[in-house]
């Protein structure tokens, strides 16, 4: 048996899985889709951030296998828990990516709504409706100016 493939872009966990593909037979193998894995990378804890400024929002994403197309990205943020519930607050909706596993920037500017606990989450939600969601690890601090 033979197996031919044509690769544009690699990612370590594409390439492994295409590698590892390559020694299962098809008839055995079994593909179970899942939502993509998100991870926030900043703000992820400990940062100072001033009202006004901006400051870049980080994150990543992948699903290595099968491959999905991204909807759009949500980003949100909250200043911290009211009686243990966290209030989310949009800040951006994103679409246009179309890679399994991607990294992207957002410039946001900080709003004027001081807190020393807040955290961002990221929501990345496929075309076939699955989401794959972070939360910063730690709080980080708007300040005022």
């Amino acid at each position: 048996m033979s197996v031919s493939t044509e690769i544009t872009f690699v990612g370590p966990i594409l390439l492994t899985l295409l590698i590892l593909a390559a020694f299962i037979p098809m008839a055995e193998a079994q593909v179970i889709p899942g939502p993509p894995k998100v991870i926030v990378m900043s703000p992820n804890g400990g940062e100072v951030w001033k009202v006004g400024s901006v400051q870049k929002i980080k994150f990543s994403w992948v699903r290595a296998f099968p491959p999905m197309i991204v909807k759009r990205i949500d980003i949100y943020y909250s200043t911290g828990p009211v009686n243990g519930v966290w209030k989310w607050t949009i800040i951006a909706t994103l679409s246009g990516y179309r890679l399994q596993v991607g990294y992207a920037e957002y410039s946001w500017t900080i709003p004027n709504t001081p807190s020393t606990s807040c955290k961002v989450r990221v929501d990345v939600i496929e075309a076939l409706g699955m989401r794959g969601s972070d939360i910063s690890d730690r709080p980080f601090t708007i300040k005022s100016r």
